[in-house]
């Protein structure tokens, strides 16, 4: 079987390096623009199915998500359907996600001041299902190759069009079995995926980044306790390879959700909480925290700080974030070409261009040849440079370009990517290259000081 391969060097050249050292929160509009519109074109299959009543009681909540009533028309579909489900004792996959998404909406009904009897009795059922669920003890398993692993990992970087069923496998896998962190991981991961690379008015959006929101978390909890156990005997356990990078797939989901919900103090509290993990792992924060600040005026410098900061630990740490490896092949092209638009915004179009020369590095040329999702974006770049850098510097938002690592949507803020740097595109491996990872070097393997978690994995601040 051949799969799609790599290399190890910093995210740039030193020389780019030296030259980039040497220096919103809502979604903006739609603009007719054709440089305002431009936008990073990824494949995309079909990820929910929705009834047309659904997709209206969606609309409708995603137009006014601070009615308690549309949240509590939600809370009880997806309370039927849990009902329906356990009855009919269906797939645990489809009784866990019904009763999250049972949470979530009747979390937020509640939140918003509905205080009924039923909503309690909703949220008391659903939750005795999970806490049994959650129960379960004994030691956390990090295995990674399980069928629904494979699964995951086959729709992430080879077949995008598998994303559904790989997600139904994941909820099913985590609901036989909760303590394997990999599965809580996974399952974290491809709902940020679909969640940002769904459509612009898809409003099954909402479901993805409250399902991943909640593993999130849940894998945070595992990880820490692996942490924990290894302190006390390092010869008999093993830490989570990801533990430092999890922060950032769990602040970007409940950053959307806070965002969604008008909910400032939320959203500021999940950026105090970024800004602790991104001192954990600066090169893979770097993106997380950089890219949703892109879009933010008051945050536009931080996020840029932020990118330019993971370049150093690169070079101080050899961590797999900086290096172009199977299951990542066009990292550090992907990233050059999202800082070329922090230059292009910030009005250094000479700056932008030094680092559009990167593709004719010695080391990427090859890269570049295969990279197919990322070559009409580059292109664009190089040939608009100015009229791009124009259009942000013109004082009016509405007709700001995207960020290439940035999706548009109608609802909540814009979000990230994930198939330009992961997907194999023209790249095959060999099944030997592509199940080779390196473990993290010690330097990159330890949290140490956890941060907090700011809010509930439903995005509302912790009372």
């Amino acid at each position: 079987m051949r799969f799609k391969r790599s290399g190890r060097l910093p995210l740039f050249a030193l020389s780019l390096v030296v030259l980039v050292t040497a220096y919103a929160w809502s979604s903006p509009a739609r603009a007719a623009d054709p440089l305002s519109a431009f936008e990073t074109e990824l494949p995309e299959s079909p990820g929910w199915v929705l009834s047309s009543r659904e997709r209206r009681l969606l609309v409708a909540y995603l137009e006014s998500p601070n009615r308690a009533e549309r949240a509590a028309e939600l809370g009880e579909l997806h309370a039927d359907r849990f009902r329906t489900r356990l009855a009919s004792h269906a797939r645990g996959g489809f009784i866990l996600e019904s009763a999250i998404l049972t949470q979530y909406f009747y979390h937020r009904a509640e939140l918003l001041g509905m205080t009924s009897g039923h909503v309690r009795r909703e949220l008391k059922s659903t939750q005795a299902f999970l806490d049994l669920l959650l129960q379960q003890r004994g030691a956390i398993r990090t295995d990674e190759d399980r069928s629904a692993h494979v699964w995951f990992r086959l729709a992430f970087h080879f077949k995008e069009h598998l994303r559904r069923p790989a997600s139904q496998a994941l909820l099913d896998e985590f609901a036989n079995d909760p303590r394997n962190v990999y599965t809580s991981f996974a399952n974290t991961a491809i709902r940020l995926w679909m969640g940002g690379e769904s459509e612009y008015d898809d409003p099954s959006v909402v479901y993805d980044f409250a399902l991943g929101s909640y593993f999130s978390l849940h894998t945070i909890d595992l990880a820490h306790e692996l942490e924990t156990a290894w302190l006390a005997k390092p010869n008999s356990v093993t830490r989570f390879r990801m533990a430092t990078i999890l922060g950032g797939f769990s602040a970007l989901q409940r950053r959307w959700l806070a965002t969604l919900h008008k909910d400032s103090r939320a959203v500021a509290a999940i950026d105090d909480e970024h800004r602790k993990w991104r001192l954990i792992h600066r090169a893979f924060h770097s993106f997380t925290i950089g890219i949703p600040f892109f879009e933010v005026p008051a945050l536009f410098d931080e996020g840029f700080f932020a990118m330019i900061d993971g370049t150093p630990h690169c070079q101080e740490v050899p961590v797999r974030t900086c290096s172009n490896e199977p299951r990542f092949y066009y990292n550090r092209m992907g990233f050059a070409l999202a800082l070329v638009d922090f230059f292009l915004k910030q009005g250094d179009v000479e700056a932008a261009r030094g680092l559009l020369g990167y593709r004719f590095d010695p080391n990427e040329v090859a890269k570049w040849d295969l990279w197919e999702f990322g070559q009409e974006p580059w292109l664009h770049r190089e040939q608009n440079a100015e009229a791009i850098s124009a259009l942000y510097q013109n004082g009016d938002p509405s007709d700001d370009p995207l960020n290439f690592l940035l999706r548009r949507k109608k609802w909540g803020m814009n979000t990230t990517t994930c198939q330009a740097c992961h997907q194999s595109q023209g790249k095959t491996w060999t099944q030997a290259e592509f199940d080779h990872f390196a473990l993290p070097p010690e330097q990159a393997a330890m949290v140490g000081d956890w941060p907090a978690f700011a809010t509930t994995w439903y995005a509302s601040l912790r009372r």
